[in-house]
C-alpha cells in the first residue's frame, strides 16, 4: 500500500468531509481555467471550512500559515502609509490568497491521504485539459486566419486568458507532481498509471516548449537532469539523457518563433536590448524584453533609493513607478503602459522597503530550511522564487493563486506523513 493513501485514525467520512474533498479537486482543477471560478471555490471552501474539524494543536501550522502569508501581512502593514487606499486593497486583496489557501488546508482535520491523492490527480487533469483546450483554440485560430502564431508563446496561452509564464509554472508544478509519483513519494489515482503519466508528461513538456518562457524551460531542464541522477541506478545514463535535453532544445529554438527570437537576443547582444533613456526617442520601435526590463528597473532603482526603508506603501507603488518612468522619458511605459517592476524582489522594495524585503526573505528561507527534505515542496517552490527574478508574480490574481497552491496543497503530504509517522510512533 503506498505510504500516502490512508489517514490514521480516519474512518468513514461525512457528507461534510465528502463535499470538502469534492471542492477541493473541483478548486485545483479549476486553477489553469476562469479566474471567478477560482474565487467562487475558494469562498465556498471557506464557509464549509468553518464546519469542518481542525487540528487541535497549531502551533506548528500557524508558523508555516504566517510565513507562507508574510507578503499578505506586509501589504497590510504598507496600508498604513499608502495614499491610494483603492489601489492597496486591491493589491491586499489579491494577496489574501497566501492566506486564505494555507489556513484551509493546513489546519483542517480530515483523511489527508485521500485529499493530497484527489487535489493532486485533479491539478495535473486540469492542466492537461487546459494544455488541451489551448491546442485546439489554436487550431481553431490557424483554420481561421493561416497563422501559425497561436501555436506558441502568448498565442497559445491566449484563450485560458493567462500570461505565458503562469501556463510554463503549471506545467512545471504537473510534471513534477508527475515524478513525484513515479518515485513513489506521493499517491495518484489508479487511472494514473505509469503509462498515462508518461503520456501526460510528454504532452506538458511539450507545451511548455511551445510557450516559449525561458527561465521556465532552464528550471525544467535543470529538475530533469536532478531526476535523472536520482532515479537511475547507473548514471552514465544521466550524460545520455543531457545529450537528448541539448538535442531536444536545439530543436526547439529551431522551431518555436519566441524561442528562437529570444535566444537570439540574448546571444547577439542586440541593439533592441537597451532602451535609451532621459532622451526623447521614436515611440513605436520593437524593444524585446531585456530591453523593457533593464528600463524598468533603471527606473524602480532610482524610486527605491528615495525610498528605501519603508518604500512607498502598498497602493502607491504603481503610481510611482509611472513618475519614475516619466523622470525618465520612458515613454513606452509612462505614456502607453503600466508596467510593474517585472521582478518580485524589486516589487517589493519599492512597495514595503529594505525592511519588507528582508522579512519576506527571512520568512521564504525559514521555508526552504524547514521542508528541505521534501521534493515536490522545494523543486516548486524553487522554481516559483527564481521565476520572479523576471516577473511580479505576486502583483497578479494567477500569479498569487499558483503560489498559495505551492504553499498550501503540496504540503498536504508532508502533514500525512507526519501524522502517520506520529501514529506509528
Amino acid at each position: 500500500m503506498s505510504p500516502v493513501e490512508t489517514y490514521p485514525g480516519a474512518g468513514s467520512a461525512t457528507k461534510a468531509e465528502n463535499a470538502w474533498e469534492f471542492l477541493c479537486g473541483a478548486f485545483v482543477f479549476s486553477i489553469p481555467f476562469i479566474a471567478g471560478l477560482n474565487s467562487a471555490l475558494v469562498i465556498v471552501l471557506l464557509a464549509l471550512w468553518f464546519f469542518l474539524p481542525k487540528r487541535t494543536n497549531w502551533r506548528e501550522s500557524g508558523i508555516v500559515i504566517l510565513a507562507a502569508s508574510m507578503p499578505f501581512w506586509l501589504a497590510a502593514a504598507g496600508m498604513i502609509y499608502t495614499d491610494n487606499v483603492e489601489e492597496g486593497l486591491f493589491r491586499l486583496q489579491q494577496k489574501a490568497l497566501l492566506l486564505v489557501l494555507p489556513l484551509l488546508f493546513l489546519t483542517i482535520h480530515v483523511d489527508l491521504g485521500r485529499l493530497a491523492r484527489t487535489m493532486m490527480s485533479l491539478f495535473v487533469l486540469g492542466v492537461t485539459i487546459a494544455c488541451a483546450v489551448s491546442v485546439l483554440a489554436s487550431l481553431y485560430q490557424w483554420g481561421q486566419t493561416g497563422s501559425s502564431q497561436y501555436f506558441t508563446g502568448h498565442g497559445l496561452a491566449r484563450f485560458l486568458d493567462l500570461y505565458p509564464y503562469v501556463f510554463a509554472l503549471l506545467c512545471l508544478v504537473a510534471l513534477t507532481v508527475l515524478a513525484e509519483a513515479e518515485r513513489g513519494s506521493i499517491a495518484l489515482y489508479p487511472w494514473l498509471g505509469r503509462k498515462v503519466r508518461l503520456g501526460l508528461g510528454i504532452l506538458l513538456v511539450g507545451f511548455l516548449l511551445l510557450l516559449a518562457v525561458q527561465q521556465v524551460i532552464l528550471i525544467w531542464v535543470l529538475l530533469t537532469l536532478f531526476y535523472a541522477w536520482r532515479v537511475l541506478p547507473q548514471k552514465k545514463w544521466v550524460g545520455a539523457i543531457a545529450v537528448f535535453l541539448v538535442v531536444l532544445l536545439a530543436m526547439s529554438v529551431a522551431l518555436v518563433a519566441p524561442l528562437r527570437e529570444k535566444v537570439n537576443d540574448i546571444v547577439s547582444g542586440s541593439d533592441r536590448n537597451t532602451i535609451p533613456l532621459d532622451q526623447e526617442g521614436p515611440m513605436k520601435q520593437e524593444w524585446n524584453g531585456i530591453a523593457v526590463r533593464k528600463a524598468i528597473w533603471t527606473c524602480a532603482w532610482d524610486l527605491i533609493r528615495e525610498n528605501p526603508v519603508w518604500g512607498v506603501g502598498t497602493g502607491d507603488g504603481q503610481d510611482a513607478l509611472q513618475q519614475a518612468y516619466a523622470n525618465r522619458k520612458f515613454h513606452l511605459a509612462a505614456l502607453y503602459n503600466r508596467y510593474n517592476a517585472h521582478n518580485q524582489y524589486v516589487q517589493t522594495l519599492v512597495c514595503a522597503g529594505v525592511i519588507g524585503l528582508a522579512i519576506w526573505l527571512t520568512s521564504i528561507g525559514w521555508l526552504l530550511w524547514k521542508f528541505r527534505h521534501e521534493s515536490l515542496f522545494l523543486f516548486t517552490f524553487a522554481a516559483l522564487l527564481f521565476s520572479m527574478l523576471t516577473e511580479s508574480m505576486l502583483e497578479t490574481n494567477k500569479g498569487n493563486l499558483i503560489v498559495a497552491f505551492v504553499l498550501s496543497a503540496l504540503l498536504l503530504p508532508v502533514r500525512f506523513k507526519v501524522a502517520s509517522s506520529r501514529a506509528s510512533g
